[in-house]
């Protein structure tokens, strides 16, 4: 009776001891994905999820130590989450980029319409010829604005009284040519 118990006892401590090795090294590769994730800045494109995975691999980590049966029903929960969140962070990373671009294209096309409507109102061309030459710079000061993602709002208002400035500079100007 005594040497059968500890027979079933020996039997049973391997078998959890193959459940930890092997639990051990699924552990150690959805360790693996999260880094790959995170070397890839990746981990910024799902963030919740990251950190939602992040915490449980660190407890499947913690169970294997004190129930590694419960880490093993706790892996194979994690393995397809794991393995299927690289895919998801690669899609919300290219869903953000497109609608980053969107905005951009949105607000490219918003201060071209201000442009063109502020140079459609100067009625004197040889002011619309002074302003024209003054906002040269302005395309190049937009373009770096859109790609850097400024607000519409701000960036208008910026631009409207940076345009005002011009025009009332270009009217001065003119002004002058005409009397010289």
């Amino acid at each position: 009776q005594y040497e059968w118990r500890l027979r079933q006892e020996e039997c049973r401590r391997q078998h959890l001891n193959r459940i930890q090795t092997v639990t051990g090294e699924f552990a150690t590769r959805y360790e693996t994905v999260l880094a790959d994730l995170r070397s890839q800045g990746l981990d910024v494109s799902v963030p919740a999820e990251f950190a939602a995975l992040s915490q449980e691999v660190a407890e499947l980590r913690r169970l294997l130590l004190l129930d590694p049966e419960r880490a093993r029903t706790l892996s194979l929960r994690l393995g397809n989450e794991v393995h299927a969140l690289p895919r998801l962070a690669r899609e919300a990373r290219k869903h953000a980029e497109a609608q980053a671009g969107l905005r951009r294209q949105q607000l490219g096309d918003a201060l071209v319409t201000i442009l063109e409507r502020t140079f459609r109102s100067i009625a004197d061309p040889v002011v619309r010829d002074f302003a024209c030459a003054a906002a040269a710079g302005l395309d190049a000061e937009i373009k770096a604005r859109v790609t850097q993602g400024a607000s519409l709002d701000s960036f208008s208002a910026q631009l409207s009284e940076r345009l005002a400035q011009i025009v009332t500079r270009a009217e001065t100007d003119a002004d002058d040519w005409k009397r010289a």
